[in-house]
């Protein structure tokens, strides 16, 4: 009987690739995976992250369910609550009470020596943004002039004492009239060195922090009312002194 002959077995010389395509798929799922977590959504990440808190109750007394959950009615988006995001709570609660406490105390400081001073030369504004304390050019400068009056150095004095305690923001904002020379940069020009008189007043005399403030002209091109007439250009002159709220880190522009 004739022997049967074993056939050879064939090494498989590809067997690696297996293993490296298991490789090439970890590193894919792995670089995607980093990609996604750098692309995080604070806004999301707050509301998942308050809502994980509201389901294990951890510092949420009296809640029943996670907020993103909460009022949600079939095709409608879920309505977060203003607690899951502190910030936002600060700015739509705190701020307008810091601000009217700023205003009250400029109007009880200016109300001290309103006797130096015509009573329409300052008017105060609350506004989105914060404290606008708008001055008449008229009283604190000369026509055409960048020099801040003697009779007007009190009213920023007054000022001074108000905004030099708290730690917000400001903005010195230059404004003239439409009146054009034959220089046409005249008005960029004047605008912007009556704001720097005032910037280096309170600086240098009021030590106000220089790291506060910052400085803006517009010339003409903002202004309240119209240039047709001297009372019109007269209320365009001004200085505004913007001070924001504190809750605002950087200068908002």
């Amino acid at each position: 009987m004739a022997k049967r002959h074993k056939h050879e077995e064939h090494v498989n010389l590809e067997r690696w690739l297996v293993s490296y395509a298991d490789f090439i798929t970890l590193c894919f799922a792995f670089f995607v995976v980093m990609y996604a977590t750098s692309q995080v959504d604070a806004q999301k990440l707050m509301q998942a992250v308050t809502s994980i808190r509201g389901a294990m109750n951890l510092d949420t007394a009296g809640v029943d369910k996670p907020p993103v959950f909460e009022n949600i009615v079939a095709g409608e988006s879920p309505i977060i609550p203003n607690e899951a995001f502190p910030q936002q709570r600060g700015i739509e609660t705190q701020a307008p009470a810091e601000l009217a406490r700023i205003k009250e105390k400029l109007e009880e400081k200016l109300e001290t020596i309103a006797g130096q001073r015509p009573p329409d030369s300052i008017q105060l504004e609350v506004t989105e943004k914060g404290v606008r304390i708008r001055l008449l050019a008229e009283y604190f400068f000369d026509p055409g002039s960048k020099v801040l009056r003697p009779e007007a150095l009190p009213v920023i004095d007054a000022i001074a004492e108000v905004i030099e305690p708290i730690p917000n923001k400001l903005r010195i904002e230059g404004h003239s009239d439409g009146v054009v020379g034959r220089d046409r940069f005249k008005n960029w020009e004047l605008s912007s060195d009556r704001a720097l008189e005032v910037i280096k007043y309170l600086v240098r005399i009021n030590r106000i922090d220089p790291t506060r403030m910052s400085l803006s002209a517009y010339a003409h091109y903002q202004p309240i009312t119209s240039n047709e007439s001297e009372r019109g250009r007269a209320l365009n002159r001004r200085i505004d002194i913007m001070v924001f709220t504190k809750i605002t880190d950087e200068l908002p522009f």
